[in-house]
């Protein structure tokens, strides 16, 4: 089979998964048109996304940048991407921040484990260092925020931990509660991990601009 009867079966699968997903009633976000879409529909237009240093990437279709229904990455989601190699993240915890190091402490995951996250998958072109179709997220972009992220929302810290601030009903080790919510947690082993798609998604958030998931969200841990 040659490379174009392979683009064309992957288009068609890609475009099926979709609109069954539609058919099902399942709430998701069009990627067509998005800042996230780099085919020539896409935001960038016929150029397809401009990266650093004005490289540009154009792909023929929507969902493969992120998705391959052939040996992917991560069988969930038929995730493509995988995050750049290398430790250097620096998460919060407080004003000095916390460096992921080789060892999951309790309270923070290993870099191995978050590198299997929902973060991760976000951060495989956010971090400005991963490529994107030969390029990196142009480092000027507000939404490229580097491997340094002590000043945002913790990521890879554990949910609940400790009792302090949390609702009443996640006490530590208690995370059944995200059951009943709009929150995605990241579950390691038996614990439960807050992250960048806890309160984000790509497909079924109603905002094209925050990607935010529907509904509560801070309420749904914290109880301040």
């Amino acid at each position: 089979m040659n490379s174009s009867a392979k683009k064309a079966i992957l288009s068609l699968v890609f475009a099926l998964a979709g609109q069954l997903a539609q058919s099902a009633g399942i709430g998701y976000k069009l990627i067509a048109g998005s800042a996230h879409d780099f085919s020539a529909t896409g935001a960038g237009g016929a150029a397809g996304y401009e990266g650093e240093n004005g490289v540009t990437y154009l792909t023929a279709n929507k969902c493969t940048t992120c998705h391959a229904a052939h040996k992917p990455a991560k069988t969930a989601f038929l995730w493509k991407r995988t995050l750049g190699a290398g430790p250097g993240w620096t998460v919060w915890d407080g004003a000095a921040g916390k460096v992921l190091d080789g060892v999951n402490d309790g309270e923070y995951l290993s870099v191995a484990e978050f590198a299997q996250t929902g973060s991760a998958m976000c951060l495989s072109c956010h971090d400005g260092v991963t490529a994107i179709g030969g390029t990196t997220m142009r480092l000027a972009f507000r939404g490229a925020w580097g491997r340094n992220l002590p000043d945002m929302h913790p990521v890879a810290k554990r949910v609940p931990f400790g009792s302090d601030g949390w609702q009443p009903d996640l006490t530590a080790g208690n995370s059944s509660a995200f059951g009943n919510s709009n929150v995605v947690v990241d579950t390691v082993g038996n614990s439960s991990y807050v992250g960048c798609t806890s309160c984000h998604s790509m497909h079924s958030s109603p905002s094209a601009a925050t990607y935010l998931r529907k509904g509560e969200s801070c309420l749904v841990c914290h109880n301040r």
